[in-house]
């Protein structure tokens, strides 16, 4: 197995969350990152190891934005952009 050999150390990101059904849906606005997770806890684990992987960075740290007016706006822009997509 080999190891992955990351580009960067430490960096945040700020991530915003909306629940959708039984998931908890996350995504990192001005990324193309976005996860999902059962539990909110779950949810900001997979977008900080999406992160990490996507952007080749270790120690990633996430800044839940969510209950702010800028995290309510990222929320309805995204929710906007996922209904224009024909699936």
């Amino acid at each position: 197995m080999s190891e992955m050999n990351f580009k960067k150390v430490g960096q945040t990101f700020q991530v915003a969350m909306t629940k959708e059904g039984a998931w908890w849906y996350v995504f990192a606005p001005g990324t193309p990152v976005a996860s999902q997770g059962q539990t909110e806890e779950e949810a900001l684990f997979m977008i900080k190891d999406a992160l990490e992987l996507g952007f080749e960075i270790s120690g990633v740290e996430v800044e839940n934005i969510t209950n702010t007016p800028e995290g309510q706006t990222a929320i309805q822009k995204e929710l906007a952009d996922l209904a224009q997509v024909d699936y």
